[in-house]
């Protein structure tokens, strides 16, 4: 009627929604979040295992402090006996002792290279490996020629220092320390073998 007031109602402005664009942004940075780059976890390791430790420290042990202590013994022992059985190779004897010296004294550099972290020591150590293999493996055929009786010692002698020489190069290339330590000093670090050590 005249008398009835009309009321009019105003609905109330729904929440607006967000943009999809938005919304897409939204999962995209929330996946970015749950998943850390693999750099992180990479750097993390490195940290870890940075430094002349484990096995690492052992090896230096051995090329610097072992190494010259008991073979400078074994080599003067041998030489020793070899003499006093074949008194006419003195002389070629002789030249086998200075030999393994120096293969000594450059087992001590790549040693104290190595526990110094200076540049290139992988790479050096590496070498000092395959060297003492080939001067062994030498000396050793030399031995069966001087009697048939020294094949079963110089075999062994070879198969041993072989074994050593590849468990030891295989530990330098894939040791997670030795690349984490040497990694800015030394380009060589990597290689392909299946062996992993720490």
């Amino acid at each position: 009627g005249i008398f009835e007031t009309a009321t009019v109602q105003q609905e109330e402005p729904k929440p607006s929604e967000p943009p999809k664009q938005q919304a897409y942004q939204d999962t995209l940075d929330v996946s970015f979040t749950e998943y850390p780059s693999p750099d992180t976890d990479k750097t993390a390791v490195d940290t870890r295992y940075k430094g002349v430790g484990g096995w690492l420290l052992f090896l230096c042990v051995s090329l610097t402090i072992l190494g010259p202590l008991f073979g400078t013994a074994s080599v003067l022992g041998d030489y020793s006996k070899f003499v006093s059985d074949n008194p006419d190779l003195k002389g070629v004897a002789l030249i086998f002792v200075l030999v393994f010296l120096g293969i000594i004294a450059f087992g001590y550099y790549a040693g104290n290279s190595l526990w110094r972290i200076r540049p290139g020591a992988v790479n050096i150590t590496k070498k000092f490996f395959i060297t003492l293999f080939a001067i062994t493996s030498v000396s050793s055929l030399l031995a069966v020629a001087g009697g048939e009786e020294n094949i079963g010692r110089a075999g062994g002698a070879i198969i041993a220092q072989g074994i050593v020489t590849v468990i030891w190069y295989s530990y330098l290339n894939k040791s997670k320390r030795v690349k984490a330590t040497y990694q800015d000093k030394d380009a060589g670090v990597s290689g392909q073998s299946s062996i992993t050590l720490y």
